[in-house]
């Protein structure tokens, strides 16, 4: 979290930042399983059983009784990961930290929960089995020059750097089951055990 709020202190020096909406510290997180959404209610990134015009509330309240009974078993925490140093794709925009597994049982244990938690959730996103999880520091708000776009791209190298440094491996303990209305805020409701 420390070497993160390094990062969150430098943008404001950066001239592109002007063009991204930095996050709070408080909304750093890794998403292991995204969940239902207001702002995409069509399926398959609904539950299948729920109706579509169902209040927002309503489904909150049905996918935390499921939360509430599923049990991690093996799957359980701690995770292990570690920043991807690999430059962002030129599709990429900012800001984000990609994240990679740092063994092979931290890999076997998300990519199972996360099939778990779908069928749980009744939730199969299309890119369900690419899914890469990572850490969105802000988000883009307006378009990028030429130059922009190559200096986030060597903030970020240096950024990353710099936690790795610090912080070889990021572990993480067990998820949870969180209501948010924006990226602004993330209300978690109770810890998955």
């Amino acid at each position: 979290f420390d070497a993160l709020l390094d990062v969150y202190r430098a943008l404001p020096s950066e001239a592109w930042a002007r063009k991204i909406t930095a996050l709070p510290p408080s909304s750093y997180h890794m998403t292991i399983f995204g969940g239902a959404n207001d702002k995409t209610r069509r399926y398959p990134f609904w539950p299948a059983d729920l109706a579509l015009d169902m209040p927002m509330a309503d489904c909150d309240r049905i996918l935390g009784e499921r939360l509430r009974a599923f049990k991690l078993g093996e799957d359980a925490g701690p995770y292990r990961m570690r920043l991807d140093l690999d430059p962002p794709s030129e599709k990429e925009v900012p800001l984000t930290l990609r994240l990679l597994t740092a063994d092979t049982d931290t890999e076997t244990r998300l990519r199972r929960l996360r099939n778990r938690l779908s069928e749980t959730l009744r939730i199969r996103e299309p890119n369900h089995e690419m899914y890469r999880f990572h850490i969105t520091l802000g988000y883009q708000v307006a378009k990028l020059t030429d130059e922009d776009n190559e200096a986030w791209r060597s903030s970020l190298a240096i950024w990353k750097k710099n936690i790795v440094q610090r912080v070889p491996i990021i572990e993480l303990g067990n998820p949870e089951y969180c209501l948010l209305k924006d990226m602004f805020a993330f209300k978690r409701q109770f810890f998955l055990s």
